[in-house]
Protein backbone atom coordinates (compact mmCIF):
# COMPACT_ATOMS: atom_id res chain seq x y z
CA UNK A 1 0.00 0.00 0.00
CA UNK A 2 1.42 3.55 -0.33
CA UNK A 3 1.96 6.16 1.83
CA UNK A 4 -0.22 9.20 1.83
CA UNK A 5 2.66 11.21 0.28
CA UNK A 6 3.58 8.49 -2.27
CA UNK A 7 -0.39 8.57 -2.93
CA UNK A 8 -0.76 12.07 -2.98
CA UNK A 9 1.81 12.28 -5.70
CA UNK A 10 0.27 10.12 -7.91
CA UNK A 11 -3.40 11.12 -8.07
CA UNK A 12 -1.59 14.89 -8.50
CA UNK A 13 -2.37 14.97 -12.44
CA UNK A 14 -6.03 13.97 -11.44
CA UNK A 15 -6.50 17.23 -8.86
CA UNK A 16 -8.06 19.81 -9.61
CA UNK A 17 -6.30 23.53 -9.80
CA UNK A 18 -7.43 24.13 -5.97
CA UNK A 19 -6.68 20.47 -5.02
CA UNK A 20 -3.32 20.93 -6.87
CA UNK A 21 -2.22 24.00 -4.42
CA UNK A 22 -3.04 21.63 -1.60
CA UNK A 23 -1.25 19.09 -2.35
CA UNK A 24 2.20 21.17 -3.20
CA UNK A 25 2.12 22.44 0.31
CA UNK A 26 1.67 19.19 1.74
CA UNK A 27 4.56 17.74 -0.61
CA UNK A 28 6.86 20.41 -0.12
CA UNK A 29 6.42 21.14 3.35
CA UNK A 30 5.24 18.18 5.05
CA UNK A 31 7.01 18.77 8.95
CA UNK A 32 5.16 22.24 8.56
CA UNK A 33 1.88 20.97 7.81
CA UNK A 34 2.15 18.56 10.84
CA UNK A 35 1.86 21.86 13.49
CA UNK A 36 0.30 24.22 10.98
CA UNK A 37 -2.92 26.04 11.87
CA UNK A 38 -5.57 25.48 9.70
CA UNK A 39 -6.28 28.88 9.20
CA UNK A 40 -2.46 29.54 8.37
CA UNK A 41 -2.24 26.03 5.89
CA UNK A 42 -5.12 27.75 3.95
CA UNK A 43 -3.65 30.71 3.82
CA UNK A 44 -0.14 29.71 2.34
CA UNK A 45 -2.18 26.68 -0.02
CA UNK A 46 -4.55 30.05 -1.18
CA UNK A 47 -7.87 27.87 -0.97
CA UNK A 48 -10.66 28.13 1.65
CA UNK A 49 -10.76 25.98 4.99
CA UNK A 50 -13.49 23.91 3.37
CA UNK A 51 -11.27 23.06 0.50
CA UNK A 52 -8.97 21.79 2.72
CA UNK A 53 -11.71 19.49 4.62
CA UNK A 54 -12.73 18.55 1.05
CA UNK A 55 -8.91 17.54 -0.27
CA UNK A 56 -9.09 15.40 3.05
CA UNK A 57 -11.82 13.65 2.08
CA UNK A 58 -11.29 13.46 -1.76
CA UNK A 59 -8.02 10.95 -0.73
CA UNK A 60 -10.28 8.93 1.72
CA UNK A 61 -9.72 10.99 4.73
CA UNK A 62 -11.86 11.99 7.44
CA UNK A 63 -10.77 15.82 8.18
CA UNK A 64 -7.50 17.56 8.53
CA UNK A 65 -7.03 16.65 12.00
CA UNK A 66 -6.33 12.76 10.57
CA UNK A 67 -4.68 14.62 7.72
CA UNK A 68 -1.95 15.76 9.86
CA UNK A 69 -2.02 12.61 12.30
CA UNK A 70 -1.16 10.18 9.14
CA UNK A 71 1.73 12.46 8.04
CA UNK A 72 2.88 12.63 11.33
CA UNK A 73 3.32 8.81 10.98
CA UNK A 74 4.85 8.85 7.80
CA UNK A 75 7.76 11.56 8.93
CA UNK A 76 7.72 9.64 12.13
CA UNK A 77 6.30 12.36 14.52
CA UNK A 78 5.09 11.65 17.40
CA UNK A 79 4.12 15.21 18.98
CA UNK A 80 1.33 16.32 16.51
CA UNK A 81 -1.25 17.82 18.36
CA UNK A 82 -4.83 15.85 17.66
CA UNK A 83 -6.28 17.66 20.27
CA UNK A 84 -8.76 20.68 19.99
CA UNK A 85 -7.52 21.89 23.90
CA UNK A 86 -5.71 25.66 22.90
CA UNK A 87 -2.99 24.94 25.55
CA UNK A 88 -0.78 28.36 25.73
CA UNK A 89 2.47 26.89 24.16
CA UNK A 90 0.16 25.61 21.12
CA UNK A 91 -1.66 29.76 21.20
CA UNK A 92 1.92 31.11 20.92
CA UNK A 93 3.52 28.53 18.40
CA UNK A 94 0.17 29.78 16.40
CA UNK A 95 0.86 33.29 16.65
CA UNK A 96 4.43 33.05 15.55
CA UNK A 97 3.36 30.74 12.76
CA UNK A 98 1.50 33.52 11.40
CA UNK A 99 4.23 36.75 11.78
CA UNK A 100 6.47 34.81 9.99
CA UNK A 101 4.30 33.94 7.62
CA UNK A 102 2.88 37.94 7.47
CA UNK A 103 6.73 38.88 7.54
CA UNK A 104 7.32 37.53 4.18
CA UNK A 105 4.88 39.71 2.37
CA UNK A 106 6.18 43.09 3.94
CA UNK A 107 8.99 44.67 1.48
CA UNK A 108 11.75 46.33 3.44
CA UNK A 109 12.46 48.58 0.53
CA UNK A 110 8.43 49.96 1.23
CA UNK A 111 9.65 49.85 5.10
CA UNK A 112 12.56 52.40 4.05
CA UNK A 113 10.47 54.57 1.95
CA UNK A 114 7.80 54.77 4.63
CA UNK A 115 10.18 55.77 7.37
CA UNK A 116 11.94 58.07 4.67
CA UNK A 117 8.37 59.63 4.51
CA UNK A 118 7.79 60.02 7.64
CA UNK A 119 10.94 61.89 8.48
CA UNK A 120 10.46 64.30 6.36
CA UNK A 121 7.04 65.26 6.77
CA UNK A 122 5.75 68.83 8.45
CA UNK A 123 3.00 66.88 9.71
CA UNK A 124 1.89 63.65 10.50
CA UNK A 125 -1.83 62.49 10.67
CA UNK A 126 -3.15 58.86 11.83
CA UNK A 127 -6.59 57.97 11.33
CA UNK A 128 -7.78 54.57 11.16
CA UNK A 129 -11.34 51.85 10.90
CA UNK A 130 -12.41 51.44 14.28
CA UNK A 131 -11.18 47.62 14.42
CA UNK A 132 -7.66 48.98 13.86
CA UNK A 133 -7.29 51.78 16.49
CA UNK A 134 -5.51 50.28 19.02
CA UNK A 135 -2.48 49.62 16.54
CA UNK A 136 -2.86 53.11 15.03
CA UNK A 137 -2.67 53.94 18.79
CA UNK A 138 -0.01 52.01 19.12
CA UNK A 139 1.81 53.74 16.68
CA UNK A 140 0.92 57.23 17.86
CA UNK A 141 2.77 56.44 21.12
CA UNK A 142 6.10 54.92 19.39
CA UNK A 143 6.21 57.46 17.27
CA UNK A 144 6.04 60.14 20.25
CA UNK A 145 8.73 58.47 21.65
CA UNK A 146 11.02 59.55 18.75
CA UNK A 147 10.43 62.55 19.65
CA UNK A 148 7.55 63.05 16.63
CA UNK A 149 4.28 64.49 17.41
CA UNK A 150 1.44 62.98 15.42
CA UNK A 151 -2.15 64.29 15.52
CA UNK A 152 -4.37 61.38 15.82
CA UNK A 153 -7.86 61.41 14.25
CA UNK A 154 -10.13 59.13 16.34
CA UNK A 155 -13.25 59.70 14.33
CA UNK A 156 -13.86 59.71 10.45
CA UNK A 157 -16.73 62.67 10.81
CA UNK A 158 -13.19 64.62 11.52
CA UNK A 159 -10.95 63.76 8.90
CA UNK A 160 -12.04 65.94 6.29
CA UNK A 161 -11.49 69.27 8.96
CA UNK A 162 -7.97 67.87 9.24
CA UNK A 163 -6.93 67.15 5.61
CA UNK A 164 -8.10 70.81 4.78
CA UNK A 165 -5.24 72.21 7.02
CA UNK A 166 -2.50 69.49 5.09
CA UNK A 167 -0.19 70.45 2.60
CA UNK A 168 2.20 68.42 0.42
CA UNK A 169 4.27 68.64 3.15
CA UNK A 170 1.91 66.65 5.61
CA UNK A 171 1.55 62.49 6.06
CA UNK A 172 -1.46 60.89 6.22
CA UNK A 173 -1.17 57.48 7.94
CA UNK A 174 -4.30 54.55 7.60
CA UNK A 175 -5.11 51.64 9.42
CA UNK A 176 -7.52 50.40 7.22
CA UNK A 177 -9.50 47.06 6.37
CA UNK A 178 -11.47 49.01 3.60
CA UNK A 179 -11.79 46.38 0.59
CA UNK A 180 -12.82 48.67 -1.19
CA UNK A 181 -9.42 49.88 -0.94
CA UNK A 182 -7.12 46.44 -0.85
CA UNK A 183 -5.79 45.13 -3.87
CA UNK A 184 -4.21 42.03 -2.56
CA UNK A 185 -4.99 39.88 1.00
CA UNK A 186 -1.60 39.61 2.34
CA UNK A 187 -0.38 41.88 4.97
CA UNK A 188 1.30 44.59 3.79
CA UNK A 189 2.11 48.80 4.23
CA UNK A 190 2.23 50.54 0.66
CA UNK A 191 2.63 54.17 0.12
CA UNK A 192 0.00 55.23 -2.44
CA UNK A 193 -2.10 58.33 -3.88
CA UNK A 194 -5.79 57.93 -3.44
CA UNK A 195 -8.54 60.58 -4.86
CA UNK A 196 -10.06 60.26 -1.93
CA UNK A 197 -7.60 62.42 -0.07
CA UNK A 198 -6.66 64.62 -2.97
CA UNK A 199 -4.04 62.85 -4.17
CA UNK A 200 -1.87 63.09 -1.21
CA UNK A 201 0.69 60.43 -0.87
CA UNK A 202 -0.84 57.79 1.99
CA UNK A 203 0.66 55.33 3.92
CA UNK A 204 -1.53 52.72 4.39
CA UNK A 205 -0.90 49.53 6.94
CA UNK A 206 -2.89 46.75 6.41
CA UNK A 207 -3.83 43.64 8.42
CA UNK A 208 -4.32 40.25 6.34
CA UNK A 209 -8.17 40.04 6.09
CA UNK A 210 -7.96 36.32 6.39
CA UNK A 211 -6.19 36.82 10.11
CA UNK A 212 -8.55 38.77 11.85
CA UNK A 213 -7.46 37.58 15.07
CA UNK A 214 -3.94 38.38 14.68
CA UNK A 215 -5.12 42.04 12.96
CA UNK A 216 -3.25 43.72 16.09
CA UNK A 217 -0.08 41.93 16.60
CA UNK A 218 0.78 42.13 12.63
CA UNK A 219 -0.04 45.73 12.71
CA UNK A 220 2.44 46.11 15.47
CA UNK A 221 4.60 44.16 13.75
CA UNK A 222 4.54 46.43 10.68
CA UNK A 223 5.18 49.23 13.53
CA UNK A 224 7.81 47.57 14.83
CA UNK A 225 9.75 47.42 11.73
CA UNK A 226 9.00 51.27 10.72
CA UNK A 227 10.63 52.15 14.20
CA UNK A 228 13.66 50.26 13.79
CA UNK A 229 13.83 51.95 10.26
CA UNK A 230 13.35 55.73 11.64
CA UNK A 231 15.81 54.69 14.41
CA UNK A 232 18.71 54.39 11.64
CA UNK A 233 18.19 58.16 10.47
Amino acid sequence: MDSLLLSISKRYQQFSSVDRRIADLIIEQPKEIVHMPVKLLAVKACVSESALVRFAKRIGLSGIKQLKVEIAKELHTIDVVTSDEHTVGHMIDEATYYLQFAQKFIQQETISHCAKRISNARKILLFSSAQYQLGIQYLDERLKQLGYTPIYCSQECSLPQYLKYMNEMDLLILGTNDKLQMTTNVPMINVTNQKAYKGREVIRIIPHERLPQFDILIFMLIVEMLIKELKKD
